[in-house]
């Protein structure tokens, strides 16, 4: 049964293995991880003692792996053609990690960067921002996150965050600015010239009132 018990720590090891390739030292984080399993294992230790501290180890174990992941996104709304999306990247580990950030829009309506480097400061939350272009001037869409250490091994679970883009807002307010600089140009040449009119009109009214 022991045996049986150390081939399951030995693949959660392999596991603590793969996911530390986001640190810069996997060491920090896998040579304690061996220190604990050989204590686990060493001679004389208690069935009971045994049993509770497997247990304990494998949760520790989950909930390393699930120390690194992205926040759950709400919804975004984009009012113009090209923005960035902002994301939060989760990180409860004790040290800095280096992570990819992969993003993929449902449909090809909106033109995003695919793969985002980021680098997430321990015991933070560090926020990542992802060109977008929309192609369309309206529409509703989905955009799923996922990341991935340096080497490839996915980390944390996928989040999608539905997006809403309204571009044609960009082209409307465009306008009504337009149209307000043009109101105030007309305005101020208005005034202008009935000022010189009536500064030109000045020099002639003593001359009529002598005659």
């Amino acid at each position: 049964a022991r045996a049986a018990t150390l081939t399951t720590l030995l693949d959660d090891e392999q596991r603590l293995a793969s996911f530390s390739t986001i640190l810069d030292e996997p060491r920090v984080l896998l040579t304690p991880e061996r220190i604990q399993v050989l204590r686990l294992i060493g001679v004389g230790v208690p069935a009971e003692e045994f049993t509770a501290g497997v247990l304990q180890h494998r949760s520790a174990t989950v909930d390393t792996l699930n120390a690194v992941g992205i926040q759950e996104p709400s919804a975004i709304q984009l009012f113009t053609a090209a923005a960035p999306l902002p994301v939060w990247i989760r990180n409860d580990l004790p040290w800095p990690v280096n992570v990819a950030l992969a993003t993929q829009p449902s449909d090809a309506r909106l033109d995003v960067q695919p793969t985002t480097q980021v680098e997430a400061l321990a015991d933070s939350n560090t926020r990542a921002t992802v060109p977008v272009e929309a192609r369309v001037a309206s529409g509703d869409l989905r955009v799923d996150f996922r990341l991935y250490s340096p080497t490839g091994v996915p980390i944390g679970q996928v989040q999608s965050a539905d997006v809403t883009v309204r571009a044609d807002w960009e082209g409307i307010g465009l306008g009504i600015l337009g149209g307000v600089i043009v109101l105030l140009l007309g305005l101020g040449i208005f005034r202008t010239v009935r000022r010189r009119r009536r500064e030109a009109a000045a020099p002639t009214e003593p001359t009529d009132q002598a005659e």
